[in-house]
């Protein structure tokens, strides 16, 4: 079973893209420890796992498999504890059922696969919760004080662990004073126990918290005043108890189902939740598994309902945060299924039957994780692959969220540029400063401008660089908008008379670099541009790089002022100017080559003619000047080149064919 788990978590390892959530992990991971304890002071949860994960990274890596191979390994891990858990309560038939169950768990293997700390407490608020239920059922004696002793002390260091790991692991220790004082009050195996050296096995949860308690005073009111802005800021709305608990008990079944499917969640989940009410029938001739399991599991949806109520919180998938609250219920399925089976005598038949049942159901959900991206719009992969082709050594990514850090840092740790969280979350003068010391500095700014919240910080960035700088590229990934801004230039301002059509004239340009490096390189260009009247027509311009044989080596099509003030927003006579960046990619060859400027309408897919009053007749492109392209300093890496093909052929030792790009055609 444990191979099961581990081969169940590792299929298709790379297959989803990280989102946010993973991206403040590795954000938070890669820093220094006293940097990372001061940072998750002021997050929504605490920095073990942080603290673990950085220690992973630094024998495994950062690639997003290397990330997730730590949340497998602690995955698998939890599958033979929940054994040793169950068989000590339940005994070995539904424990390894019910490691089965946890084995096959979609709601498991999904988080087992995701780089958060959710399987993290899972694993340790069950280690915790079997070394009480290791005390609880322990015989008195002399002999067996030094057992006792390290059971004490395993306790109190996977419980503290929890609560170093998530907030919410609180309401595990909540159910361990429950079941500790339950059965101290009640049973007689406690009441001899009360008499020895260990008796009182109900102040150990204490005994964790006061382990807890200095981080409680160093991040407590940080902690509360970033929930409530929080609150403030998402204002979610209380979710009701009956549609709060359907929730968890659909989601533990069958994990998460994408939202054509949700029929498929509530129906399956709705069958294995009654299963897991027989198995709680079952059970109520168990005292000691009764208790245990059933504080296990209500204590910590009780508490998570209470925060829902004072602190609404449930963007989708929600269910994860309460996560650990999973092997309790997995023990009532698992008793619930033996419940069905010896029902009426036993029957292979019937035990057949209901675990193909559950197998299938499963099988489903896990399906549509494995061939169903999870948050397709934030996925920076694209993205990442074109910064990694295209930067150079010494541009700038500038980032406003920590979780786009962490995907660069993830994705492209050496190839892309290292990036750079602004400098203030608010516009003003420290994040001014920032940007002009980059633009000083003669360096290119990649920016990342998220959408989808907004994108307040960002519109103000992109105007301030807009006004000093020349836009590169602007294209879009899902919710980003991926900018690339080059440095201002000195230019000659060269006066001209080109009309362009009947709609616009250009009054003059300047042409701010002659020479440039491929590969990194841009052609700086400013236009000036008067309106001549309205058209119905939305009108680009386009810039080509072009040899003497008028092939294309590199071209930009982009409205006015970086595609934000189109020519129909212009009133007629309106003059404005018009910055552009050309970018020379890698492989372009060394030589002189000419910068031609068209203008097309974009509905009709024509060319405006170019006429500036000297014969000969127009045509559909103006030559603004001659470029000369250069062998670059530093040449770029094989990955920055055009290659669809990659061959690496040795053509006799004297040279190494990389590869080839054919044009489209038939």
């Amino acid at each position: 079973m444990t191979l099961l788990a581990f081969l169940l978590r590792v299929i298709r390892l790379d297959f989803q893209p990280l989102w946010w959530d993973e991206g403040y992990s590795v954000y938070f991971a890669k820093m220094s420890i006293p940097a990372m304890v001061e940072a998750t002071s002021l997050d929504i949860h605490p920095p073990f796992y942080y603290a673990l994960l950085h220690w992973w990274i630094s024998l495994m890596g950062a690639s997003p498999v290397a990330l997730r191979l730590f949340s497998v390994f602690v995955g698998v891990l939890t599958v033979p504890l929940l054994y040793a858990f169950a068989r000590a309560l339940l005994g070995r038939e539904v424990a390894t059922l019910a490691a089965l169950l946890l084995a096959l768990s979609p709601f498991h293997v999904y988080y087992s696969q995701e780089v958060r700390m959710y399987g993290l407490v899972t694993l340790l608020g069950l280690a915790s919760t079997h070394f009480l239920v290791l005390l609880v059922l322990e015989a008195e004696g002399e002999a067996r004080q030094f057992h006792l002793c390290r059971l004490v002390v395993g306790y109190v260091l996977f419980a503290a662990l929890a609560l170093y790991t998530q907030y919410y692991a609180v309401f595990i220790l909540l159910a361990h004073l429950v079941i500790s004082v339950t059965f101290w009050r009640t049973s007689r195996r406690f009441i001899k126990l009360r008499e020895a050296h260990f008796s009182r096995i109900w102040a150990l949860p204490l005994a964790a918290m006061a382990l807890y308690l200095p981080w409680v005073v160093y991040a407590g009111m940080r902690l509360a005043a970033y929930i409530e802005g929080k609150k403030a800021i998402e204002q979610y709305q209380p979710l009701s108890l009956p549609y709060f608990v359907a929730r968890y008990l659909v989601a533990f079944g069958m994990g998460h189902l994408p939202p054509q499917r949700e029929w498929a969640l509530w129906v399956g989940g709705s069958i294995l939740a009654l299963l897991a009410l027989a198995g709680l029938w079952r059970m109520r001739s168990r005292t000691v598994a009764l208790v245990v399991v059933i504080a296990y599991l209500i204590v910590p949806l009780s508490g998570g309902f209470v925060v829902n109520l004072l602190y609404p919180f449930h963007p989708r998938y929600f269910e994860r945060i309460l996560l650990l609250a999973l092997p309790p219920y997995l023990l009532f399925l698992a008793l619930g299924i033996q419940t069905f089976v010896y029902w009426q005598g036993r029957s292979l038949c019937k035990k057949t039957g209901v675990l193909i049942l559950v197998a299938g159901l499963s099988a489903l959900s896990l399906f549509y994780f494995y061939t169903v991206p999870r948050y397709p719009e934030d996925d920076y992969r694209p993205l990442a692959e074109l910064v990694s082709r295209l930067s150079g050594p010494e541009d700038v990514l500038l980032c406003v969220y920590p979780w786009q850090v962490g995907y660069f840092q993830s994705y492209c740790p050496r190839e892309c540029p290292s990036p750079s969280p602004v400098a203030s979350s608010e516009w003003g003068e420290e994040l001014q400063s920032q940007l002009e010391a980059f633009l000083e500095g003669g360096r290119k700014i990649w920016f990342p401008a998220f959408q989808a919240r907004g994108a307040i910080l960002e519109n103000r960035v992109e105007k301030y660089l807009l006004e000093r700088a020349y836009p590169v590229l602007n294209k879009w990934f899902g919710t980003t908008r991926l900018l690339l801004f080059a440095p201002p230039v000195e230019a000659a301002y060269q006066p001209t008379k080109v009309r362009f059509g009947e709609f616009l004239e250009l009054e003059g340009y300047a042409v701010g670099d002659e020479r440039v490096e491929s590969g990194h390189g841009v052609v700086r260009v400013k236009l000036q541009w008067r309106k001549l009247k309205d058209s119905e027509s939305e009108f680009r311009v386009r810039l080509r790089l072009v040899d003497v044989n008028d092939r294309t080596w590199a071209q930009r099509d982009s409205g006015p002022a970086g595609d934000n003030y189109p020519f129909q927003k212009w009133e007629p006579e309106e003059e404005n100017s018009d910055p552009h960046g050309l970018l020379v990619p890698a492989g372009v060859p060394p030589g002189r080559y000419e910068l031609r400027l068209s203008v097309y309408s974009v509905d009709e897919e024509k060319s405006l003619e170019a006429f500036d009053g000297v014969p000969p007749e127009p045509s559909l492109e103006y030559t603004l000047g001659a470029v000369e392209v250069l062998v670059p300093k530093e040449p770029p890496g094989i990955r920055a080149l055009p290659i669809e093909e990659e061959l690496r052929a040795n053509l006799g030792g004297r040279a190494l064919l990389l590869g080839y790009a054919l044009p489209d055609g038939p």
